[in-house]
Parts: C-alpha cells; sequence; structure tokens
C-alpha cells in the first residue's frame, strides 16, 4: 500500500525557464516524507514529538544518508504536486522510500531517498523497532531500481572550484544544511560552470541550447555547519555522451579536506526540436576537467 501527499508548489519553486526547478523536487520528497512519519504517530522519530510514554527530552533523529531522482518531464507553477510513497527496502538500521511525483495528472519524476535512524545522545545510527518495522512493512511495494549512474571521486584531478556560503536559513531543526540545499549548492556551482563555457565560447561557435537535468544523485558523508568560512564545491566531468553531459561534484572542507557530500547530475543539452549533439568547442573546453574513468551507463 503506497502513502499518498499532495504538496502546494510556490512562486519560489521556478525556475528561469518557469517550470519547477529540479532542486525543488527534492524539497516535494521531504515534504511527503515527513507528512508520512506524522500519519502513522511516528513523528518522535523526526524528534518532532516526545518519546511515547517517556518524558525529557527525545534523542531521536533521521538521517538522509543518499538521494536518487529522475527527472520525467518539466512541470509548472500552479497545480500541487501529488507525491505517492512507498517502502523499497526495510533493513535493520536502514530503510529505502520510492516515490512517482505527479503533477496535472502527468508523472514528473520517480526518486529513492535511503534514511537511517539516529540516536542523538550516542551519535549512532540505531536499529529500527519491531513496532517501526511493522508500520513500514504495511506501506512496501516491489518498485523498478532506477538506472544506475556510477560513482566516482574527483579527489585531486583538476575540477571548476566554487566557493559555498552555507546559510543560516539553510540549516534544520538539527542545527545542520538541510539535505534539501545540497542539491542547490551543486546547482549553482553547475550554473556558474556552464555560464562560464558560453561566454567563453569561440565567436564562431554554436550558441548552447538549453540544459534539461535528466537524473541527479547525492549521497551525504558528514553534514555541513553554518560558519562563516566557504565550503568548496569541485565540479568535474565525468562523461560526455552525443547529447548528454554527466557532472560529478564533490562539497568538501578546503580547510580540512574532508568530504562532505558527493552527486552525479545527468544533462541533456536541447533546442527547440529536442535533444541536440553537444557543439565541438565545448567538448574541447571541458577537456581539462575531465575524469580518467570507464564509460559508465545512465
Amino acid at each position: 500500500m503506497a502513502y499518498t501527499f499532495e504538496c502546494p508548489t510556490r512562486w519560489a519553486d521556478m525556475d528561469a525557464y518557469r517550470h519547477l526547478n529540479n532542486a525543488s523536487y527534492v524539497s516535494f520528497l521531504q515534504e511527503a516524507r515527513v507528512d508520512f512519519l506524522h500519519s502513522g504517530d511516528f513523528a518522535y522519530m523526526l524528534g518532532d514529538e516526545p518519546l511515547p510514554g517517556q518524558d525529557g527530552p527525545n534523542p531521536n533523529a533521521i538521517l538522509v544518508t543518499g538521494h536518487q531522482v529522475e527527472y520525467v518531464r518539466a512541470a509548472e507553477y500552479g497545480s500541487p504536486v501529488q507525491v505517492r510513497l512507498a517502502v523499497d527496502r526495510l533493513g535493520a538500521a536502514r530503510f529505502t522510500l520510492a516515490y512517482d511525483l505527479i503533477s496535472d495528472g502527468h508523472l514528473i519524476a520517480r526518486a529513492r531517498t535511503v534514511l537511517c535512524p539516529f540516536d542523538l545522545e550516542t551519535n549512532k545510527i540505531r536499529r529500527l523497532s519491531a513496532r517501526e518495522k511493522e508500520w513500514f512493512e504495511g506501506y512496501a511495494e516491489p518498485v523498478d531500481p532506477l538506472p544506475t549512474v556510477s560513482r566516482v571521486r574527483i579527489g585531486n584531478h583538476a575540477a571548476v572550484d566554487y566557493p559555498l556560503q552555507v546559510r543560516w536559513g539553510d540549516l534544520d531543526s538539527y542545527r545542520h544544511a538541510n539535505n534539501v540545499h545540497y542539491f542547490t549548492y551543486v546547482q549553482e556551482a553547475r550554473v556558474a560552470l556552464l555560464r562560464g563555457l558560453a561566454e567563453g565560447r569561440p565567436a564562431d561557435g554554436e550558441s548552447p541550447g538549453q540544459w534539461m537535468v535528466v537524473r541527479q544523485d547525492m549521497e551525504y558523508a558528514v553534514q555541513l555547519d553554518f560558519r562563516r568560512e566557504p565550503y568548496l564545491v569541485r565540479t568535474a566531468v565525468q562523461r560526455l555522451g552525443a547529447t548528454s553531459l554527466t557532472l560529478a561534484a564533490e562539497i568538501i572542507d578546503p580547510l580540512t579536506g574532508t568530504l562532505h557530500a558527493s552527486s552525479r547530475t545527468v544533462l541533456v543539452h536541447a533546442g527547440a526540436s529536442g535533444a541536440t549533439p553537444l557543439p565541438e568547442w565545448l567538448r574541447s573546453a571541458v577537456a581539462p576537467w575531465r575524469l580518467d574513468t570507464e564509460r559508465v551507463g545512465h
């Protein structure tokens, strides 16, 4: 049995093309997930309510350890986004939620989120209780896996560096940067890279078309805290296809070298009639940042 939630859209959810921005989809997932837990008296897992039958502070939290989002079609501001949520996998100390996002009757995205219950007192992942597992099992459904986008490491490879300033308003109830904002962080770095490429194209070079995000994956390693010193988003080219570009990004602390998160974004180069080949000048321009990896599928 799936759980259904309707998330209203906001004017601020739109991008420059007047579509719902790809990063806003992850916010819709979060709203559905939180509503789902509140619906079954399991809000205490978020730390939102006291533990059943107990006094004192609630040490519970839920860690998001990874997202996969496959974008199917563009959606416009106005109608609410219906999120259909089911439990995909259920382990001893982690669970995976699967989502279908629907707007005006059309499937606009499919997604997966991997989560772990966490104990703030011990600072460790905890096991799911028998009661929690039983409730989650009631929403379990078989779902088709999303296509794989291989993970890569940028490390010391040449990449485009973008300073990241965590805003106070980015923090969640645990006083860390909310997982949703990481998609915005890599988006800002990606836009800066693509804009720089467009501005630096040769005079006789073909004008770049629009870029459509068709897939984004994110893995979270270490939480981001608010501070005055900027973090760094490093972006490199993982794969060049005929009409697509896959970018790998890592959010790191330049002061310590700590890796906070890594992502892959698959973009399709599009014109008025659909997907179009990548311009040759762009292929040459990104060559310094291309990772030396085996060809990967997506």
